[in-house]
């Protein structure tokens, strides 16, 4: 050859391959841009035709592109300049499988041209859509065929540059369809478990079982798309509590069937039982569905109720349904474990409020019984002190007044606690005198003991407080009535009433009240002002749990607080209530 021929065809190769290159460019150029824009396949199936055309300097190019698992993706056909050729496109997609180039180009991994095909009745298809030449090209991503390209014009024998700027744009769209369709991918599990966890959050968030059968039924219906989803529970052979999403055409039935069929082998059939065609399943199929996918809401080795979504189409359902259902069960039979396990709880509770309503009407209702011929007793005593001038009988009297004032006190707490539960407690404030007002309090204890020694010390100036003072005389008789059963009889109790100190309460008066007990252990000094509460070493000792219960609510009713704490340096438990006052 010349040497000017040999560097023209030089110049002319350089130019190609400089070309190739540039489309090359170009192409990874407009693919990631497709990518930035979302990922749009049918525009990537658009560029590689395009360029594979250029490419080739051919007339037209159609890019087919498929799934890794052989699914048609996406195709298009386009004229080198960018026009698209639909009649060549709904023509080839269909049948590109079976066209010889195509599969020895797959077959093989490389450029394949029909005219190294004998096969006329192929040939004569592809001249009847007006192809002049046909060349094959395989579009391999790290040795997976993801799509193939034809392009149609190329000029034979395929130059060496031409062919090399061919495989460049194919394995560089190859790249690109690949990516894609891993974000596409991606981008589906990410919607999948975005699906699983909102329905997985309602779920959880849900408190009554009602509410996370629905939103396990809505859940499985926005992840699978079926016609119908629900969730149900199964007792004693039938579905109960049924949620539905979707139409709800077929629901009951449905359920009902299933339950019927599969229950006895339901728990030991693993994850889920799949129908993906009924033709042998005429009962199901006469319910107009084409699948059906039921699986298990499973806690503990025992099922609490199935999950059930059910579609016209027959096509199977995929691996990740049968995931994303599953993971959505797993975590939904959790939050529906809970649920039954606080309607229990609710319905206990409920129980016990209706039991509790029922004891304080009773003991309402006994406490004014008992007050009618408690009222006969002590006045009945009252005339016998009176007409008698007998020392014994006076000393019978007396006894006979102070074991009914204890019952008389008795009476008016329970009283008082249906009151404070009831709500119906009112507070008669008036400015009151605290210190008289202990003063008899304490009179009323010395007169059931009367071989107690109560001391009262009182500091700083007296202000006015207000209250009620017949609940204020309450709250120190059962006090001190407390320090003298709790303490031995031979042992003082101490009342200090300190005035004008200050606490989280502004002005206050602090009232302590110490015995020479056993004390309260740390863990019981809460529970002891609860309603019927008893310490465990109190068995011997006559109560009924109400007393501290009374001074608490009392006192707190006063805006004041009652505690119970150690006295420092010494045996024995100190009570001390603080109250507001006026300074």
């Amino acid at each position: 050859m010349p040497q000017s021929s040999y560097r023209s065809s030089q110049r002319i190769a350089d130019k190609s391959l400089a070309y190739a290159t540039g489309e090359t460019g170009r192409l990874v150029g407009e693919v990631f841009g497709a990518l930035e824009e979302g990922v749009q396949v049918p525009h990537l199936a658009t560029v590689v035709a395009r360029n594979l055309a250029r490419a080739a300097e051919a007339t037209r190019a159609t890019a087919i592109l498929w799934h890794f698992d052989g699914s048609l993706w996406a195709g298009a056909t386009r004229l080198a300049d960018g026009t698209p050729d639909l009649h060549v496109w709904a023509a080839v997609h269909a049948r590109i499988r079976g066209i010889p180039a195509v599969i020895r180009a797959i077959d093989e991994r490389r450029i394949v041209h029909a005219d190294e095909l004998q096969n006329d009745e192929t040939n004569a298809w592809l001249v009847s859509l007006g192809f002049e030449t046909l060349a094959a090209v395989p579009l391999v991503h790290r040795d997976a065929v993801v799509g193939v390209g034809l392009i149609d014009g190329v000029e034979l024998p395929i130059p060496r540059h031409v062919t090399k700027a061919i495989e460049a744009v194919a394995a560089a769209g190859a790249g690109a369809i690949a990516l894609a369709d891993t974000i596409a991918r991606e981008r589906l599990e990410w919607q999948r478990a975005n699906q699983v966890l909102t329905t997985v959050t309602r779920a959880a968030s849900s408190l009554d079982a009602a509410s996370v059968l629905s939103a396990i039924a809505e859940g499985i219906g926005d992840a699978l798309g079926d016609r119908l989803s629900m969730a149900f529970l199964v007792a004693d052979g039938s579905a109960t509590r049924l949620a539905i999403s979707g139409d709800g055409i077929g629901a009951v039935d449905l359920a009902d069937t299933l339950v019927e069929r599969e229950s006895s082998r339901m728990p030991g059939v693993g994850p889920m039982l799949l129908y993906p065609a009924l033709d042998g399943e005429p009962e199901l199929a006469a319910l107009g569905f084409g699948r059906i996918l039921v699986a298990p809401l499973r806690r503990g080795g025992a099922d609490l109720g199935w999950v059930v979504s059910a579609d016209g189409s027959d096509t199977p359902y995929s691996s990740n349904d049968v995931r994303v259902t599953s993971a959505i069960c797993a975590q939904a039979a959790l939050s529906l474990h809970t649920a039954s396990l606080l309607e229990t709880e609710r319905s206990s509770v409920s129980r016990l409020e209706e039991l509790d309503r029922l004891k304080t009407a009773f003991v309402g209702a006994v406490s004014h019984e008992l007050r009618t011929p408690l009222t006969a007793v002590i006045g009945y005593g009252e005339i016998l002190a009176e007409q008698s001038t007998d020392p014994t009988i006076a000393i019978f009297v007396d006894e006979m007044r102070r074991e009914a004032g204890v019952l008389e006190s008795m009476i008016g707490n329970l009283l008082d606690t249906t009151r404070l539960e009831a709500g119906m407690l009112q507070l008669n404030r008036t400015t009151v005198d605290l210190a008289d007002i202990i003063r008899r309090a304490m009179e009323v204890v010395i007169h059931g003991h009367r071989a107690r020694t109560i001391n009262l010390t009182e500091s700083g100036t007296p202000a006015e407080c207000t209250g009620d003072a017949a609940r204020l005389r309450q709250v120190f008789v059962n006090l001190i009535e407390n320090a003298a059963k709790y303490s031995p009889g031979d042992k003082p109790i101490d009342v200090i009433v300190d005035w004008g100190l200050y606490s989280s309460l502004g002005a206050i008066v602090r009232i302590t009240v110490d015995d020479h007990g056993t004390g309260v252990p740390v863990n019981q000094r809460h529970a002891i002002f609860q309603r019927f509460h008893r310490l465990a070493a109190d068995g011997g000792t006559p109560g009924t749990g109400i007393g501290l219960y009374l001074v608490r609510a009392l006192v707190e009713a006063h805006g004041g607080v009652a505690e119970v704490i150690d006295r420092p340096g010494s045996t024995g438990a100190r009570f001390v209530v603080e109250l507001p006052i006026d300074l």
